[in-house]
């Protein structure tokens, strides 16, 4: 399995404009031993060579910024447990590296990716969200969740100073990016006049500016349920992501530091279970067993009281036999 990776890259301006110039550098990880080769991730490999993808790869990105290099390794590693296909990661990082992107062109040779934020977990195989991508229409050229279900806590259609989604948003976690699709579009050319023309009126940076561009254009946009972006907001209050309640949650996010926060136990007992268990370990011992033990100790909160919606794909995962209460 392959790695390209960009380590240790600060990134401000938006998520999508970013991915674009990404080129030339990589850390090549094999199969043959990934419990030593996952510890590679923290060394730099850089090279002029660029990367070629076939259009049927499954590349997934992700913006390491800052401190958020142990999140980005947790991802990682819950991707590579539960996928069978090849995968391909594309890692944003370095801020030194800034003014050689903005040297090369758009990633011609690239046709899709999957944008996942750092503070996000796969508890399902990748390519079940991948998948979405042969459910696009002719026209969509991304998918992402909404940014809530419940217009009585809604953020933008309570707040928002800018255009927006739909009624209530959409959430920029988890975004299916066709890239051939969006330079067809001319993507980039739009993200900075919005930025200049909304800088003062957007707080969620990067989800407010792909927000803005999908209110003006709602026919690029496919949108997937809550569970391929599960959030603290879909059970803090009560649980409001029907299709995670029926077919669990595919990907969790510990948005706005979830994971490391007691305010919602389950969401750091998730991300505790992935943080201690060793790629090449027994996933049903050494991940599974320890992860119903957490969260049966997080049960005393709205998120814990619907804590098998955390177990049902990852029971599917191994065929457990499993009857719902």
């Amino acid at each position: 399995m392959r790695l390209y990776t960009i380590l240790q890259l600060g990134v401000l301006l938006s998520i999508a404009l970013v991915i674009f110039y990404l080129y030339s550098i990589r850390l090549i990880i094999t199969t043959d031993n990934l419990e030593d080769d996952f510890e590679e991730l923290e060394e730099d490999e850089v090279t002029t060579e660029r990367i070629y993808f076939k259009q049927t790869d499954i590349v997934v990105a992700v913006v390491a910024c800052g401190d958020r290099l142990f999140e980005t390794l947790n991802m990682l590693k819950s991707a590579l447990m539960f996928s069978k296909e090849k995968l391909n990661f594309v890692i944003v990082a370095e801020e030194r590296l800034i003014d050689s992107f903005n040297e090369k062109n758009l990633l011609e040779n690239v046709d899709s990716i999957l944008y996942m934020d750092t503070d996000t977990l796969f508890l399902t195989p990748v390519e079940a969200v991948w998948g979405h991508f042969h459910r696009f229409n002719s026209s969509q050229m991304a998918a992402l969740a909404p940014e809530h279900e419940d217009p009585n806590v809604g953020w933008y259609n309570r707040f928002a100073k800018h255009p927006y989604y739909g009624k209530l948003g959409v959430n920029s976690g988890v975004m299916l990016m066709n890239l051939t699709r969006m330079r067809a579009f001319q993507w980039k050319e739009y993200v900075v006049p919005i930025y200049k023309k909304y800088k003062h009126k957007i707080t969620w940076g990067d989800q407010d500016i792909i927000n803005i561009i999908f209110h003006y254009h709602p026919d690029k946009l496919y949108i997937y349920s809550c569970r391929f972006n599960y959030r603290p907001d879909h059970c803090m209050y009560t649980s409001v992501c029907k299709p995670a309640e029926t077919e669990g949650v595919a990907v969790i996010h510990g948005s706005r530091g979830f994971f490391h926060s007691e305010k919602q136990p389950i969401f750091q007992a998730v991300y505790k279970s992935f943080e201690e268990f060793q790629l090449g370990g027994d996933i049903y011992r050494d991940f599974y067993q320890p992860l119903e033990v957490y969260l049966e100790s997080a049960q005393n909160n709205n998120c814990g009281n619907i804590k098998d919606v955390f177990l049902k794909n990852i029971r599917n995962y191994m065929d457990l036999e499993f009857n719902a209460k």
